[in-house]
């Protein structure tokens, strides 16, 4: 960043995944130099240019601290969607038999995990009338695990039934994975369903748009940390509780990065679906972590638990009861046999909704292209003065 910094007067971050703002402007060092500069600019834009040259000659990382465009505030946009009838978004922190729904190491190898597990994302595949459906696991070794044992039982039939077709990302090459992703979009075009079995922070999770019917569905299996054994991992960690001591301001420490991360990647695969205007989905949190408990909230009235999602999502996710008590803020009551009758009807209205916006846009197309037709026939320009003019003559009063 800084040898960009140096030689460019404005550079624009855009991307779905660098919230949050501030630990990311730390790291960069573009913060303020103080906390009262971060509300108002106390410098004329020229006093701060002249600054500027003068830290480029002097110092390299002092050239880019303090850049930070401060008014307006940095843009954390919402989603263009109408989000209560184009989106479904539900944690779920029990199995269909009613036992806690924990995706963590511990329970990896405990007998009858994977199978439940299985149950679980085949009943809410089972629910999702029409399109594909993205399922996203922690890592390729907990992938082939499920794959194994979901084939020599009988969930890889039931999901199979449900969606005709089943592709499983590979770990490999690039040609294979061009080969899963070309299949399972070849299947979306013939048939209309599909089921893609991926990886958090894989290919098939980011840089690949699924929308409309690629991905009606995208269900999120437990939280992808990063492996804590990985040295780059640990170092990094201990690099920014090292550097909390110097410069505290903003930047995250250890344990916080390493929670930002999972998060991140959460975000990655949520992103998939929901690509336009038009376009409506289900996302599916499977793992009690991303549950409401009824009584962690921040100043903002969002539980700890969706705290760390997309802003434009985690006010319209809601936790799955097992009964009609409800716990949190905004619960879905009635267990699995309530989900199914919810995804039903949401699924019915939002296909509707979708319609009715597509109906929309290509009527203001239509309006605005009548309108620059009409305008281009009233205007002629004049070559030698380089200047428009109506052809319309104004009539003598």
């Amino acid at each position: 960043m800084a040898p960009i910094l140096e030689h460019a007067r404005s550079v624009v971050l855009a991307s779905g995944s660098l919230a949050p703002l501030e630990s990311l402007c730390s790291e960069l060092h573009l913060l303020p130099p103080s906390a009262k500069d971060s509300n108002t600019i106390s410098q004329s834009s020229d006093e701060a240019v002249n600054e500027e040259e003068k830290n480029i000659v002097s110092d390299p990382l002092s050239s880019i601290s303090g850049r930070l465009q401060v008014v307006p505030r940095p843009l954390e946009a919402n989603h263009v969607v109408d989000l209560n009838r184009q989106l479904l978004a539900i944690s779920i922190g029990h199995f269909p038999d009613g036992s806690p729904l924990s995706v963590t190491y511990s329970n990896y190898n405990r007998t009858g995990f994977h199978h439940k597990l299985g149950l679980a994302i085949s009943t809410v595949i089972e629910s999702i009338p029409h399109g594909g459906v993205l399922v996203f696991v922690p890592s390729f070794s907990f992938l082939r695990k499920c794959v194994s044992t979901w084939q020599n039982s009988a969930t890889w039939q039931t999901l199979l039934r449900s969606k005709g077709e089943i592709v499983v990302e590979p770990s490999s090459s690039q040609e294979e994975f061009e080969e899963a992703r070309d299949l399972f979009n070849g299947t979306i075009q013939k048939t209309g369903n599909c089921i893609l079995l991926a990886v958090f922070r894989g290919k098939m999770s980011e840089g690949v748009s699924f929308n409309d019917d690629y991905a009606r569905g995208v269900i999120c299996v437990g939280i992808p940390f990063p492996s804590s054994h990985d040295r780059s991992i640990s170092a990094k960690m201990s690099y920014n509780n090292e550097q909390r001591k110097f410069r505290a301001k903003g930047l995250l420490s250890g344990s916080e990065w390493y929670n930002q991360q999972a998060y991140r990647a959460i975000a990655q695969a949520i992103g998939r679906c929901i690509r336009h205007a038009a376009d409506y989905g289900t996302i599916i949190l499977l793992d009690s972590r991303h549950c409401d408990d009824g009584h962690s909230y921040n100043q903002s009235g969002n539980c700890s638990a969706h705290a760390n999602l997309p802003k434009w999502m985690r006010n319209s996710v809601r936790t799955l009861r097992k009964d009609m008590r409800q716990i949190g803020r905004n619960d879905l009551l009635g267990g699995w046999d309530n989900l199914q009758k919810e995804m039903a009807m949401f699924f019915e209205g939002a296909r509707v909704h979708g319609a009715s916006v597509i109906e929309k846009q290509r009527n203001d197309l239509q309006k605005k292209q009548e309108n620059y037709s009409q305008l281009s026939q009233d205007l002629s320009f004049d070559h030698s003065s380089g200047q428009w003019s109506s052809s319309q003559v104004t009539p003598k009063k």
